[in-house]
């Protein structure tokens, strides 16, 4: 699984190490602080000035999860399907969106601000499918479920460890600044903004790489052709 990472493919994937890498840096960031946001989250409503009661709170997260599926399903739909924009700059623009709402979420004073801050974060959902396909894209069919692991691992480490992170950061300023916590998960967003933006520079002009995948028939043709060999030798 981690091959993946340091060793150079035999097939024509250029630059693959460093681009897994790049992505890979970019996927923990923006993961680090999208599964741990929900908890803090509640914590937020449930103090002053909002003092949310549990019903509260459950229409909002209702509300919050439609608006961002339904506003990732048809961002999604058309920035790929009609405006045929990379996933690169999609998951950029999310990003933005996220930041934006994160800013909004610590300063809001007011219940209508965390529901205006809903519809600002609806492309959420896009930022880790987006880092996913552009890191699908660097390995073969046969590495595919190696990727995948190593990214569901990630993910993994990033709930485990992210909650306690941004809970602790929280309890520990919430007397000062209660929106503290925000401003340190909307940095981690810069930094992956930052990190995709170098990688998206790099890439420019680039064609997605072409991968050949091996059919039965072409293993059956190699085989034959290894037995014509040792008969003929």
């Amino acid at each position: 699984m981690a091959q993946l990472y340091f060793h150079k493919p035999r097939e024509n994937l250029p630059g693959r190490v460093w681009k897994l890498r790049l992505l890979l840096l970019v996927l923990f960031l923006s993961a680090m602080s999208m599964v741990s946001s929900s908890t803090v989250d509640m914590l937020y409503l449930l103090n002053s000035p909002f003092c949310w009661t549990s019903t509260q709170i459950g229409w909002f997260n209702a509300i919050n999860a439609l608006i961002i599926q339904a506003g990732s399903f048809v961002g999604l739909l058309i920035m790929r399907k009609l405006l045929k924009i990379k996933e690169a700059y999609i998951a950029q623009m999310a990003m933005v969106l996220v930041f934006a709402n994160k800013i909004l979420v610590a300063f809001a004073q007011y219940d209508y601000m965390m529901y205006i801050s809903c519809f600002v974060n609806m492309f959420f959902f896009l930022i880790i499918p987006m880092l996913r396909a552009l890191m699908s894209e660097q390995v073969t069919h046969h590495e595919q479920g190696s990727l995948f692991a190593s990214i569901s691992a990630v993910e993994n480490s990033c709930s485990l460890f992210g909650g306690t992170l941004f809970n602790s950061i929280y309890t520990a300023t919430v007397a000062w600044f209660r929106g503290f916590v925000y401003f340190v998960i909307a940095a981690f967003y810069v930094l992956s903004f930052s990190v995709l933006s170098v990688y998206s520079c790099k890439t420019r002009g680039e064609s997605p790489p072409v991968i050949e995948v091996e059919t039965p028939e072409d293993d059956d043709e190699e085989e034959r052709s290894r037995n014509r060999d040792e008969i003929s030798s």
